[in-house]
């Protein structure tokens, strides 16, 4: 990372700490006005959990040293896939060399994108020419181009498990970055809010997408991203060639996860608090689990000796000066 990556990660690191807090203040408030002399919120959320499920996996989450009541269930919520319609088989049929599936996620609209973006997409698009596009678009406009196929509802899943999408251009939502690992589908990533810059990011360290700006979507970065995912003909680019391994070590996951959680919900629910997971540091003050006390001493002490340090020049230089006014 560079000096300016960091310094915005402690920028993004110490806001969400105090929005976090601020955000503590008002549910403990919330509560405590319906209910008098609530507990703190915050201290019985620590005592009655057990387990945190995250909605992620090893693929789509960054390093980091963990806990052993910290599990990770992404992908549980991955329906099966389901062979395709008649009318997403026939669009889908359409492609010389397969299908581009183009999806900003159930949030995002369409139509709200800005219009220079939007034709930058398009032309790009429409230079592929043996292959099919398929964008979940909400703007109900016919396509001019033939080879660019709009729908307001995709079946995404079913079709990222087909076999005959190649690429997936997507918002770097956690849920669809999983389904796109899981079946082993190669990504270009467009992040538009939240911690979608974060899974992208994540992505494209991996190897497993290439990320796009949105600031600086052009026709020319569309299409030199997707010939970097696509690769030369007859060839699998590095990036398929990732996924497709993250594929493999993800099979039958979702199925696995499903069970994890039916196993840690009947734990929590049936056994006493699991004491043993918890860490000694829960019930520490932010003075403590920083150290600050700490390092205020510390700096106390330093500050001390600094202090006693030129106390004892100053003496010694003024001993030497008036030697030296008596020896004159």
């Amino acid at each position: 990372m560079s000096f300016l990556e960091r310094l915005y990660n402690v920028f993004i690191n110490g806001s969400g700490f105090i929005l976090a807090n601020i955000y503590e203040y008002f549910e403990q408030s919330l509560f405590e006005s319906k209910f008098p002399g609530f507990k703190n919120l915050h201290d019985l959320i620590k005592d009655k959990t057990d387990y945190m499920l995250m909605n992620t996996n090893e693929f789509t989450e960054s390093t980091r040293p963990t806990l052993r009541s910290i599990q990770y269930v992404g992908g549980s919520a991955t329906p099966d896939p389901q062979p395709l319609d008649e009318e997403f088989e026939w669009i889908v049929s359409r492609g010389a060399k397969g299908a581009i599936l183009f999806s900003l996620g159930s949030l995002v609209k369409s139509s709200d994108m800005p219009v220079a973006v939007r034709k930058a997409f398009l032309d790009a698009f429409a230079t592929f020419t043996d292959y099919v596009i398929l964008w979940k678009d909400d703007t109900h406009v016919n396509s001019s181009y033939p080879n660019i196929y709009f729908r307001d509802w995709v079946p995404q899943v079913d079709l990222l498990a087909d076999g005959r999408v190649k690429l997936f251009i997507t918002h770097g939502g956690m849920n669809s970055m999983q389904e796109s690992l899981l079946f082993g589908i190669p990504m270009i990533t467009v992040p538009l809010f939240a911690d979608q810059d974060s899974n992208a990011a994540v992505a494209a360290e991996r190897g497993f997408s290439v990320n796009l700006s949105k600031f600086s979507v052009t026709k020319e970065k569309v299409i030199d991203a997707i010939n970097k995912v696509l690769g030369k003909d007859g060839e699998e680019s590095t990036y398929t060639q990732k996924v497709r391994q993250a594929a493999r070590l993800l099979k039958g996951s979702p199925e696995e996860m499903r069970r994890a959680i039916k196993r840690l919900a009947r734990i929590s629910g049936t056994e006493p608090p699991l004491k043993h997971l918890k860490l000694d540091l829960d019930h520490l003050n932010n003075f403590q689990y920083y150290n600050i006390d700490i390092y205020l001493l510390l700096l106390s002490i330093v500050l001390v000796h600094l202090w006693i340090c030129a106390r004892v020049s100053m003496r010694i230089a003024d001993f030497f000066t008036a030697l030296k006014k008596k020896t004159d």
